[in-house]
C-alpha cells in the first residue's frame, strides 16, 4: 500500500515539473523556493513564507524571483494553485468550495 500512495503522490506532481522547471535559470536560492512553493502553495501569504524561507526581505525576494523567472512570485503561486485545483476537480468528486480551499483558496 505505501508503494502504491508514493506512485499515486509522485503521478499527481507530474503536472508540476514543468511549472517548477520553468524558465531556466541558475539561482538556486529561487529554485529551492520554487521547489517549496510546489509543496506548500495551499499556505495562507506563501511569497511572504518563500521570502522568510529564503532568508531575504519581501521586496528582495520578488526582485530575485522575477529576475530568475520572468514570473513574479504570486503569478506563480496562482498557476501552482489552479493547476492542482484543476487535477483534484478532474479526478476527484470534491465539491468546488472544498476544491478551492484545499488549494489554498479562503473563500471560493
Amino acid at each position: 500500500m505505501g508503494r502504491d500512495l508514493t506512485l499515486s503522490m509522485c503521478e499527481g506532481q507530474l503536472g508540476y515539473a514543468s511549472l517548477t522547471a520553468g524558465r531556466q535559470h541558475d539561482d538556486q536560492l529561487v529554485a529551492d523556493a520554487q521547489v517549496w512553493a510546489a509543496r506548500h502553495y495551499d499556505t495562507p501569504s506563501p511569497v511572504a513564507a518563500m521570502a522568510q524561507c529564503c532568508q531575504l526581505t519581501e521586496r528582495s525576494f520578488l526582485r530575485r524571483f522575477k529576475r530568475a523567472t520572468g514570473q513574479a512570485p504570486v503569478d506563480y503561486i496562482q498557476t501552482l494553485r489552479v493547476e492542482e485545483a484543476k487535477h483534484l476537480l478532474e479526478t476527484t468528486d470534491l465539491p468546488i468550495d472544498t476544491v478551492s480551499a484545499e488549494v489554498g483558496y479562503a473563500e471560493p
